[in-house]
């Protein structure tokens, strides 16, 4: 060959005898409608308006690939594109050979029919109003994938990953397939999906609202906060953790399972919950007001506030903790049970509490106004200002037992 296989601008190159084109390309200005004999693209490679139709023996593009409003329509020989690449409104109906997307891949409104023997991408995944059915070989989205607005996809099929955010909201997709693990964020609102088949983990929020989910299937962690305010989950499933709030308020959900700790805040306001089962633990604030949990069952910490209005929780149960302020008004609860501290104010006005059983300690103020308290029984410690209003009994007991 007379010439150099390598040409450093388009300005050199000849489709007919160069192999590798460094520096990048931007061909819409050019007429040639096939690569020829170009292995390489090293830099980006830009289709947009191009009269390219064919990547003829192209493998490689070491860098970014935009084939938006492009007449390139099947990729040939192309296996690897290391940085982001574009579909958007393209004519590109078949991946052909590509097997790897090391950036971002944006599908959106794309032609594209067939995924092919595409089995990763190592960005973000953007598949809204794409007309493929289905992911092919696909098995790994290393950053967030976006389904919204799909109106053909409905089984992920080989995939098993997504690194970061997963949004299924407003989409077709009925059938996470081999889907384990989100990385980040999951939105399954207004979503078609039913039941999470395999995913047993997802690293940050999961948020059930106006969703079709019922059955949680092999999930067992939730690392960021847990929506299920107006979702059709009715069973836990697996799930043992919540890392972060969990929001149970006018949601479906009868019972809470296996689920043993919620790290942050938990809401249980109008929901259905009645029993607490093997819950432990709840990090943050509790919510009972207007619920119909009768049973904190396992339940011994409490690490925030405890509201107990308008509740029909009658015994403490196994609590022993609460971290934050404990408020028992208008609360049906009689007897606080195994329950030693209170590590901020208690407010025992117009509730049924009768017994303070093993309480000790009220690290904040304690409100006795209009109780219905019998005794003060094993309280030592009152951190704070004391109000007993009319109750000049437990006055007196308060006095006599302060004097000690």
């Amino acid at each position: 060959m007379a010439k150099s296989v390598v040409a450093f601008s388009l300005n050199e190159f000849d489709p007919t005898y160069t192999r590798v084109l460094l520096n990048g390309a931007f061909f819409p200005s050019y007429d040639f409608t096939d690569l020829g004999t170009l292995e390489l693209i090293q830099g980006d490679a830009v289709f947009v308006y191009s009269s390219v139709k064919s990547l003829g023996n192209l493998t490689t593009i070491n860098g970014s690939a935009d084939f938006e409003k492009s007449i390139v329509e099947n990729l040939d020989k192309l296996t690897t594109i290391s940085g982001n690449v574009s579909f958007f409104n393209s004519q590109v109906k078949d991946l052909g050979n590509l097997t790897t997307i090391g950036g971002d891949a944006n599908f959106i409104r794309s032609k594209i029919q067939n995924l092919g023997n595409l089995t990763t991408i190592g960005g973000s995944a953007e598949f809204s109003y794409a007309d493929f059915s289905n992911l092919g070989k696909l098995e790994v989205i290393r950053g967030n994938a976006d389904f919204r607005e799909n109106f053909y996809l409905k089984d992920l099929g080989n995939l098993t990953t997504i690194n970061g955010n997963a949004d299924f909201s407003v989409s077709q997709v009925e059938d996470l397939g081999n889907l384990t693990e989100i990385g980040g964020d999951a939105d399954f609102r207004d979503s078609k999906i039913q039941n999470l088949g395999n995913l047993t983990t997802i690293g940050g929020s999961a948020n059930f609202r106006d969703s079709q989910v019922k059955d949680l299937g092999n999930l067992t962690t939730i690392l960021g906060n847990a929506y299920f305010r107006d979702s059709q989950v009715k069973d836990l499933g697996n799930l043992t953790t919540i890392l972060d709030n969990a929001y149970f308020r006018d949601s479906q959900i009868e019972s809470l399972g296996n689920l043993t700790e919620i790290s942050g805040d938990a809401d249980f306001s109008d929901s259905k919950i009645q029993n607490l089962g093997n819950l432990t633990t709840i990090g943050g604030n509790s919510v009972f007001r207007n619920s119909q949990v009768e049973d904190l069952g396992n339940l011994t910490t409490i690490g925030g506030y405890a509201n107990f209005v308008r509740s029909k929780i009658q015994d403490l149960g196994s609590l022993t903790t609460i971290d934050g302020d404990a408020n028992f008004r208008n609360s049906q609860v009689e007897n606080l049970g195994n329950l030693t501290t209170i590590g901020g104010d208690a407010d025992f006005r117009d509730s049924q509490v009768k017994d303070l059983g093993n309480l000790t300690t009220i690290l904040g103020s304690a409100y006795f106004r209009d109780s219905q308290i019998e005794s003060l029984g094993n309280l030592t410690t009152i951190g704070l200002g004391v109000y007993f209003g009319e109750r000049t009994d437990l006055e007196a007991e308060w006095e006599k037992r302060k004097n000690k």
